[in-house]
């Protein structure tokens, strides 16, 4: 049932689509996990995307797919850029970088 909200009707808990993402990443299904993000991304918390991109960036790393780790920065940058990032502290901005570099 939660993938079928999750993933046909986009009519789950905002929680329940990271741990969907954060499944396929490790199974590694990196396109079904970019592809619930991507559906999902505008109706998650700062906190949530931080946690399902890097889900992926993490199980990229673990699967030696460098070149989809690399793009998954790069969306992390891209989100998380102060520019682009108002909401956010600067010290928390600071943090999940610090966390991307590091997986990188």
């Amino acid at each position: 049932r939660i993938f079928h909200d999750v993933v046909v009707n986009n009519a789950a808990p905002t929680q329940s689509v990271v741990a969907m993402i954060d499944c396929f990443a490790r199974k590694p299904q990196y396109t079904e996990a970019e592809r619930v993000y991507i559906a999902h991304k505008h109706s998650l918390s700062t906190k949530e995307k931080y946690i399902a991109l890097t889900s992926i960036l993490s199980s990229c790393r673990l699967h030696n797919d460098l070149q989809r780790a690399q793009q998954t920065f790069e969306e992390i940058q891209q989100t998380f850029s102060r520019r682009s990032h108002q909401l956010c502290r600067n010290e928390f901005v600071d943090t999940i970088m610090t966390s991307a570099y590091i997986l990188m």
